[in-house]
């Protein structure tokens, strides 16, 4: 059986894989949806500068991020989630920020497609990490 520290490991490296994913869905859909409802008109005709609406709906989905991460509190004592909570959201920024740019540029697919690529390779990260603990263990045994 795992121990609490297995599993709140394994619950924020879920965390960890799944979220470049929703991201890219996620970025994806809003670019979708800015599409659909005048050809991006709302982002491209404002009268301030076109930056700060691309940034208020950055600001949105980031802040869907969190809330998403809030949900998923179950077994984590509060320090420790608000911790990990604040880790995953700094290093999700780059990502939603990428992915945004991606998603606004060349289409949802690109967007999404590059969620999927990040997804699999935190994967890979973490199978990579395992494998090398597991190898670290067995020549230490042999020692």
């Amino acid at each position: 059986m795992w121990d609490e520290t297995e599993k709140i490991s394994a619950y924020l490296q879920m965390l960890a894989m799944v979220f470049p994913l929703l991201i890219g869905i996620i970025t994806g859909i809003a670019s979708e949806q800015e599409l659909e409802a005048g050809s991006f008109q709302m982002l491209l005709c404002t009268p301030s500068k076109k930056y700060i609406p691309h940034l208020g709906k950055l600001a949105v989905l980031l802040l869907f991020g969190i809330v998403f991460r809030a949900m998923g509190n179950v077994f984590l004592p509060i320090s420790l989630y608000l911790k990990a909570a604040i880790l995953l959201f700094l290093g999700n920024v780059p990502l939603y920020m990428l992915q945004y740019i991606l998603s606004f540029a060349f289409g949802k697919g690109i967007g999404m497609g590059f969620g999927i690529i990040g997804s699999l390779l935190s994967a890979l990260l973490l199978v990579l990490k395992l494998w090398s603990e597991k190898w670290a263990g067995r020549k230490n045994e042999t020692n």
